[in-house]
């Protein structure tokens, strides 16, 4: 009897405990693929000085873990998440940065909100650029394509 109480607690709960835990995953869905180098266009024609330098940026690369993000926009580190197909990121300006010392002394940090799109050659975010605690700053709408990857069928 002994035996099969020992059976029972070594290999029993632990099967029971790991068929729980599927159970409960079962309806968990991965975060949305959107890491890789992205070109982008953006018209900054009309802009205050803030927005046209950002717009000399000509890429934007994406590191993500999970639903975090880290974006690199020119010298500028964003940090966020992606949640469905939005991306949402922030990065101090910090001092010294060539946006503070091209005009933008006001902004405090650089704020980025994007919607991913998946074609059937290529991936797309399209989204904005908007400095906080800048009202004169204004905000550049850019489309970023991502290069040398196609998406994948499925």
């Amino acid at each position: 009897m002994r035996p099969v109480l020992w059976y029972l607690a070594f290999v029993g709960v632990p099967i029971l405990a790991l068929l729980g835990i599927l159970r409960l995953g079962a309806n968990l869905t991965a975060p949305r693929a959107v890491h890789g180098q992205y070109a982008v266009m953006a018209d900054s024609s009309g802009h205050t000085p803030c927005v046209s330098a950002l717009s000399r940026t000509p890429q934007l690369i994406v590191r993500q873990s999970g639903a975090r993000l880290d974006i690199r926009f020119g010298d500028l580190k964003l940090k966020g998440l992606v949640v469905g197909d939005s991306l949402t990121a922030v990065a101090p300006i910090r001092e010294g940065s060539p946006l503070r010392t091209g005009g933008c002394a006001a902004a405090d940090s650089l704020r980025l909100a994007a919607t991913h799109a998946a074609g059937d050659t290529q991936q797309r975010l399209f989204g904005s650029l908007h400095f906080d605690e800048c009202a004169g700053c204004g905000s550049l709408p850019f489309e970023a394509t991502r290069m040398g990857v196609a998406p994948r069928g499925g």
